[in-house]
């Protein structure tokens, strides 16, 4: 219901709420019944731009942006030549990285033995290795292994690069043309995917929520225990996605486990206060 007793509030007032909501868990439901949808999907909007920002953009620019990466490569690949009848290189390479990882690059090799090369592995404690030849890529992984053919990776690399031989200044030139196009629509597509992840789960949070509304008889809709749930895993989400990107990366099970756990008693919190705020009628209802 709303008798106009409480004073309708847009996004600096529901952003205001959000960290308040951290000292006073009421303040969640408060300032989601005092906003509407507008200001929720305009904050999901910018979570939802800002955490991918600054946990994959900013990381991968400053890696990989500026033709960094090309730079890079260009230090470590080899010269080269890819083309219809192969791969022509004077590398010959072969290391064994501990027990994890072997590597063998010899282009005077011809034609590669998928099943002789299977057999020797399997004999190994090398868990991923990977054969370069003239003519194939034997790449085994976890007792499995994948052949490619030198012609068919020639003729997809091709498709973007043109030319009847690829070279190593191709491959360079290629990715500094495309690094930050590519960065951009990977981010925008972690946008999207953030977007719709925190909207879908605040349908499940609303379900669980209707069960609390009941029980402390908040009198929320389904709607307002929708935009509260996103208002409370606000800065859950962020804390959760920066201390894994900078500080914790080993611990992601760990962090997801703790900001669910804090989404729960803040949203059972919020949800309860509201409800006995609701019988001593100092909150009248908002915009629902």
């Amino acid at each position: 219901m709303d008798t106009g007793m409480e004073t309708r509030i847009g996004p600096l007032g529901a952003i205001k709420g959000i960290f308040k909501g951290i000292i006073n868990p009421v303040e969640y439901v408060d300032s989601t019944v005092r906003s509407g949808w507008g200001t929720t999907l305009l904050i999901m909007f910018i979570v939802s731009l800002l955490v991918p920002f600054l946990t994959f953009f900013l990381p991968a620019d400053t890696l990989f942006g500026g033709d960094r990466l090309g730079t890079e490569l260009e230090q470590i690949l080899p010269e080269f030549e890819l083309s219809e009848k192969g791969l022509k290189s004077g590398l010959k390479f072969e290391k064994a990285y501990d027990k994890n990882f072997y590597i063998n690059i010899d282009t005077e090799t011809g034609v590669l033995d998928e099943k002789e090369l299977a057999t020797e592995l399997k004999g190994t404690v090398f868990p991923t290795a990977i054969y370069v030849s003239s003519k194939n890529i034997y790449v085994y992984y976890d007792g499995q292994g994948t052949m490619l053919d030198c012609s068919a990776l020639y003729r997809g690399l091709s498709v973007f690069m043109g030319g009847d031989v690829i070279t190593r200044e191709d491959v360079v030139s290629y990715i500094n043309k495309t690094d930050m196009p590519v960065i951009i629509t990977v981010y925008v597509v972690m946008a999207v995917l953030a977007f719709a992840g925190f909207y879908g789960s605040s349908l499940i949070w609303a379900g669980l929520g209707t069960a609390f509304s009941n029980t402390f008889e908040a009198n929320l809709s389904y709607g307002e225990l929708m935009r509260a749930a996103i208002h409370v895993r606000v800065v859950w989400y962020i804390l959760k996605k920066l201390l894994k990107a900078y500080l914790l990366p080993s611990f992601g099970a760990l962090l997801w486990i703790g900001a669910l756990v804090a989404i729960f008693v803040y949203y059972f919190k919020g949800i309860k206060a509201f409800g006995e705020n609701n019988k001593n009628n100092l909150f009248t209802g908002g915009c629902r």
